[in-house]
């Protein structure tokens, strides 16, 4: 672009490096030349000073970006997203998946002309996102709110990460207004309820898995693992001579050892007594209907499955196992995590605790 050139309705004129002003109108623009490509943008000022500073701010927001996909439409973004945030996911976590951004490149805000799968990621402001959000989510759970809310934080994280914008429109955006930092309470049961519950489930009426669900309980709660695990386990996962067994994460499929502990160790032998070491060790998979049933009998809260691993973890901690052999069993390198997730005071170990204040005045 020459210093100055002829438009049939004003004229630019270069002010500084990379600055113009439009002198029908006053306003600034900034014209930049990265990668081989011109970039004309519009900074909405007529103040000299602060076009200064927004041309600066625009010339690091564009030598973040890959110009080439600048222009490309939400849509099109959101199909290649998808080829790899739904690699070797379950059918209905694609189905959630899909269901979040479909209806991000449906929705059709006020403020432009068309569905935003139509518009370039650049467009998005954090007003648009937030009353999309909000659209797509009226009168839904919480739950749902969070998973629409986190999906969306993931898209625009990648789209940041792949230089398609400079920052994500859903950054402004507090979490806490769709569900992500609710402080929840998850009742915990203590070990008496725990028995209880077991004893309840193994005596059900008219169950033909009650043995094997009480089992199932019976590893989570007394090995900490999580239903995933407890249900993907196989004969030839435990070492009974090494006193090991091998568990595969099913969230990340890394592999870790934990010890086999003396309160699931009788169950597992009875469990893996002629099975060959490609057999599951449990056959159920979810225990959810027979564990709601037993603690409705029982007048308990409605204990979840993964409350009787965050049971065995906090059993441990209580009991002053070393954190950092916690975090090891639970296949954790940092003791940190678990601390900060499953540390929560018992009324049991506050109790303990209470008898080590002696303050005589």
């Amino acid at each position: 672009m020459k210093a100055t050139q002829e438009r049939k309705t004003g004229t630019f004129v270069k002010v500084a490096e990379c600055l113009y002003r439009y002198d029908r109108s006053g306003t600034y623009f900034a014209l930049f030349k990265i990668d081989g490509k011109q970039k004309r943008i519009n900074l909405e000022t007529k103040d000299l000073a602060l076009a200064k500073r927004l041309r600066d701010q625009k010339r690091r927001e564009l030598e973040r970006l890959d110009l080439d996909q600048s222009g490309v439409a939400i849509r099109d973004l959101v199909t290649r997203y998808l080829e790899t945030r739904t690699a070797k996911r379950k059918e209905k976590t694609i189905w959630k998946i899909e269901r979040v951004l479909t209806g991000l490149c449906s929705y059709k805000d006020e403020t432009l002309d068309k569905p935003l799968g139509e518009v370039s990621a650049d467009k998005v402001t954090t007003s648009i996102l937030e009353r999309c959000l909000y659209h797509l989510t009226d009168s839904s759970k919480v739950r749902t709110r969070k998973e629409y809310f986190r999906e969306m934080v993931r898209f625009f994280k990648r789209m940041v990460a792949d230089r398609v914008i400079s920052s994500s429109p859903a950054d402004a955006i507090h979490p806490k207004e769709w569900g992500s930092n609710e402080e929840i309470e998850r009742p915990i049961p203590k070990f008496d309820q725990v028995k209880a519950v077991l004893h309840e489930i193994r005596n059900a009426p008219f169950s033909d898995t009650r043995e094997e669900s009480a089992d199932f309980l019976l590893f989570m709660a007394g090995a900490g693992m999580g239903n995933a695990e407890a249900a993907a386990l196989k004969v030839g996962d435990i070492d009974f001579e090494e006193g090991v067994i091998r568990i595969r994460r099913v969230k990340t499929g890394k592999h870790f050892p934990i010890p086999i502990y003396q309160s699931v160790r009788a169950m597992l032998e009875t469990r893996t007594k002629n099975k060959s070491a490609v057999e599951r060790v449990f056959s159920v998979s979810n225990i959810k209907v027979g564990l709601s049933a037993a603690c409705k009998r029982l007048g308990f809260p409605n204990f979840s499955q993964r409350a009787f691993r965050r049971f065995f973890i906090t059993k441990l901690l209580d009991d002053g196992v070393d954190p950092r052999v916690v975090a090891s069993w639970q296949g954790h390198r940092d003791a940190r995590l678990v601390l900060e997730i499953y540390s929560k005071v018992t009324d049991e170990k506050k109790r303990q605790e209470l008898q080590k204040v002696n303050l005589a005045f």
